[in-house]
């Protein structure tokens, strides 16, 4: 997982590493991803791309961020768990809302 770090992606599949994790939103693009996402491509690395996700923002409006930025950089979606990249949500505040209610949110895709 990279974030805010420049990383030398060859040393890391040097050291073992077979799949790497890089934020590439959070209210905008992130403004190192694609520089490390086509960086990290060069490896051959399954890559993932991390969303920050804020529940009192318009969960579509951010989806909608997220696919335009991996269309960007040719996400690579093969349909075999073992080798497509990877897409991932990062919920780590609740922005004020009810815990409880988050689920339902986000899979109506309404936000406060």
């Amino acid at each position: 997982m990279t974030y805010d770090l420049v990383t030398d992606w060859s040393k890391q599949v040097a050291n073992g590493a077979r799949f790497a994790f890089i934020k590439s939103s959070e209210y905008v693009v992130d403004p190192g991803f694609i520089v490390q996402w086509n960086a990290a491509r060069k490896t051959n690395l399954i890559l993932g791309a991390w969303h920050y996700f804020h529940p009192n923002q318009n969960a579509i409006t951010q989806a909608q961020l997220q696919i335009s930025i991996l269309k960007q950089v040719g996400l690579n979606w093969t349909g075999d768990p073992k080798t497509s990249d990877k897409v991932q949500l990062d919920l780590e505040t609740m922005d004020g809302l009810d815990p409880l209610l988050l689920p339902r949110l986000l899979a109506l895709g309404i936000t406060k």
